[in-house]
């Protein structure tokens, strides 16, 4: 089972939040923890959040806080029989289906994102992922472990990649050099008078396109050719 679980934005600001915490006279914040706590339990122990035969201050001790399963039975939120326990509605967000089904609505959002449903080869998932975080402003330098060694060389001298755009390039280039359609030293040439701006991705382009076609190669159509291999291979 896949060791997270799916945890609502609008959770905190829930009425059964502010009621549980009425009752155990504790902060609103300190309850979205525990609750927390025993959600992610629950998905431990069990395929769905039912069928769990523990005593109420077994939950108690889980959350360290005495009375809590109490007060999640008062807001309907825990339910008990003959001294089994379950959670309403909780396969609805957790469990082995529930989770397929949030990965799966995650890629679809990615792909539509992006502007391509179809594509979904391994290169274009790490792309998409790279560019997602891009978007989200969580990438780090440190984040190009697992990229082609020309693809780390381009982040060095272009700088971390802005757009999708960038990454796109960045990735086809790298590709281009592992398969031997492009030699390094063209991309070596293709740096050498680059300097610090806005525009550097751009002047490498146009630097490639003028270096290959001096030597009798189609820049862009290699990276074309590079993208209709990805969507061939979806």
């Amino acid at each position: 089972m896949a060791e997270w679980i799916k945890f609502e934005h609008t959770t905190p600001d829930k009425p059964e939040v502010s009621r549980i915490a009425e009752i155990l006279d504790i902060d609103p914040d300190a309850v979205v923890g525990k609750l927390a706590r025993i959600w992610v339990w629950a998905d431990q122990q069990s395929l769905n959040g039912n069928a769990i035969s523990v005593t109420k201050n077994h939950i108690d001790r889980v959350t360290h806080q005495e009375g809590f399963a109490n007060a999640l039975k008062k807001v309907g939120w825990l339910t008990s029989q003959n001294g089994v326990f379950g959670f309403p509605n909780f396969e609805r967000h957790n469990g082995i289906t529930a989770k397929k089904r949030a990965l799966g609505k995650s890629r679809q959002s990615r792909h539509r994102n992006a502007g391509n449903v179809t594509d979904a080869s391994p290169e274009r998932e790490r792309e998409l992922d790279i560019s997602n975080r891009i978007e989200g402003g969580s990438i780090r330098s440190d984040e190009s472990a697992d990229l082609s060694p020309t693809t780390k060389m381009l982040r060095d001298k272009l700088g971390k990649p802005k757009s999708f755009a960038d990454v796109q390039l960045f990735s086809l280039v790298g590709r281009a050099v592992d398969e031997g359609r492009i030699a390094e030293v063209f991309i070596a040439d293709s740096l050498v008078n680059i300097q610090n701006g806005k525009n550097r991705v751009a002047f490498f382009r146009s630097a490639m396109q003028k270096n290959l076609a001096a030597a009798g190669k189609d820049f862009e159509g290699i990276l074309n050719d590079l993208k209709g291999v990805s969507h061939a291979n979806s």
